[in-house]
């Protein structure tokens, strides 16, 4: 059920379901201070792809957009809704992204749905990790506790590869 005026059905939809911050969907979608702060998130997104794109001389179809929702904490942005952007890269074909809590509309949390139907059109697979308790509600993300190495090429200047 769709949720664009408060009386709508589907802003009952419980989010954060199971956890201390559990709220509804017509509480986040209602809320003009989450549409100011997504609507900064917009501008400061596409910005940082702007000058990516200046300094590197990368295109639109380098990036892969994933759902978010931000919140606005001491003058700068954090992630209300857990960060897929935030995972970590397990191999050239699997991502470990933070289980996001969404809302579940029709037995399926969207921010899922779309994540991994924009991944898998890049040849990805999402691999979902529960990080709620240790670091979302604290700020963090999945790779907050990730400890990864990775060898570094050393037969070949990496750093001057071009897209």
């Amino acid at each position: 059920d769709a949720c664009e005026t408060p009386s709508d059905p589907g802003c009952s939809t419980i989010m954060f379901e199971g956890t201390l911050w559990e709220t509804t969907l017509g509480d986040v979608v209602g809320s003009s201070d989450f549409v100011a702060d997504n609507a900064w998130a917009v501008v400061e997104i596409d910005s940082q792809q702007e000058q990516l794109k200046q300094a590197i001389g990368i295109t639109d179809d380098d990036f892969t957009s994933l759902p978010a929702v931000w919140t606005s904490n001491d003058g700068r942005l954090v992630a209300y809704v857990p960060a897929v952007v935030n995972g970590i890269s397990l191999g050239p074909h699997d991502f470990g992204a933070p289980k996001t809590y969404g809302p579940m509309i029709g037995g399926t949390d969207p921010f899922v749905v779309a994540t991994t139907h924009a991944l898998e059109a890049i040849g990805v697979t999402a691999h979902w990790i529960e990080d709620w308790e240790w670091y979302h509600q604290f700020g963090g993300e999945v790779h907050c506790g990730s400890n990864v190495t990775r060898q570094i090429p050393t037969t070949w200047a990496w750093w001057e590869v071009q897209p």
